[in-house]
């Protein structure tokens, strides 16, 4: 299923929990039909996030292929500037984006197993 699928049917059944609150149900269905819609929103929200991290990561890639000719800790830097994020954030882009960090291997600092 798509995200948008997912989003049309979380909005779908938004419009169901509403129009079941507008006829004005017994408490206990009230409290039910509240949890739902609190779960359908959360729904809405996670697919926005995963939604605005997709378009960073592509945003991300777009500028280390653009400033790959400068050194990696001024283009980690100069990204972080033109993106207006953390530092965190950006390693965790490029963790999620699958952009190898420049290391000889899975050691730390780079060193090489002799």
């Amino acid at each position: 299923m798509s995200a948008r699928d997912c989003r049309a049917g979380l909005i779908d059944s938004l419009r169901l929990v509403v129009r079941a609150i507008v006829r004005q149900p017994a408490l206990a269905e009230r409290e039910r039909l509240g949890l739902v819609f609190e779960e359908g929103l959360a729904g809405l929200l996670l697919l926005e996030r995963r939604g605005e991290t997709h378009r960073s990561i592509a945003h991300l890639r777009k500028l280390e292929s653009q400033l790959a000719h400068m050194p990696p800790g001024e283009r980690a830097s100069a990204i972080q500037v033109r993106m207006r994020i953390s530092r965190t954030r950006y390693y965790e882009l490029r963790n999620l984006s699958g952009i190898q960090s420049g290391r000889k291997s899975g050691l730390p600092n780079g060193l090489i197993k002799s």
